[in-house]
């Protein structure tokens, strides 16, 4: 092997050593949220938390109060799903209110 085939044989390998370096650290950088952070997923104690804040407003006739987190799709379909069934509860206990009382 001549000495002009070895500096092009180690110009490719250290161009390829960079290149893998600079690609590993590009993918750390994109993904580090989701690999290092969790993704952006919250605990089940914090949905928790949300759908008992949303049936304390539902309670207290403050639906201004109303929160979701987002999901990739918009929002959290639970926490969406466990506020129309706590509306839905709320709307047929004051229908049977008004039948009840003859207005």
């Amino acid at each position: 092997m001549n000495s002009a085939a070895t500096i092009t044989a180690v110009s490719l390998g250290a161009g390829m050593i960079i290149l893998t370096v600079l690609f590993a650290w590009f993918f750390y950088a994109l993904f580090k949220p989701t690999l290092i952070l969790g993704g952006g997923n919250k605990p089940v104690e914090e949905e928790f938390d949300v759908m008992e804040n949303n049936r304390r407003a539902i309670d207290e006739g403050n639906f201004e109060q109303l929160t979701f987190t987002t999901a990739k799709q918009g929002y959290d379909k639970a926490q969406v799903d466990a506020v129309i069934a706590d509306l839905l509860a709320k709307l047929a206990a004051a229908e049977a209110k008004l039948s009840e009382s003859g207005v």
